[in-house]
């Protein structure tokens, strides 16, 4: 029996890996291209992987920064697009890791 978490759609998005020329760019186009995406399809909520990280090789604390001004800057062009915006990681480690970037967002004067 699937039981409904609520999900309407899925938006499935690869990054660079980790030694892939202009790999700052590709991440970035993958992250605002999924939000823009799911706004244009009205979804008001979504969730991401660290995308490119793990498997693909992309450096963990190179790929959250670039993950997070993405989101701030797409958030502050369109405030209305999203009530909810998540982060799923896959360790305590990679939690850490966001954790510490976004404290360093929230005390610098760029704040969402």
């Amino acid at each position: 029996m699937v039981r409904k978490m609520g999900i309407k759609k899925i938006i499935h998005t690869t990054g660079p890996r980790g030694n892939t020329p202009h790999k700052e760019q590709l991440l970035r186009d993958a992250y605002k291209n999924s939000l823009q995406l799911a706004c244009d399809n009205g979804l008001t909520s979504i969730a991401f992987p660290a995308i490119s990280t793990a498997i693909f090789g992309y450096d963990i604390n190179e790929a959250t920064p670039i993950a997070l001004k993405v989101i701030q800057t797409f958030v502050a062009n369109h405030p209305k697009a999203f009530k909810e915006i998540r982060f799923v990681v896959f360790s305590d480690k990679d939690f850490l890791v966001y954790q510490k970037y976004m404290n360093q967002l929230f005390t610098s004067s760029i704040l969402f």
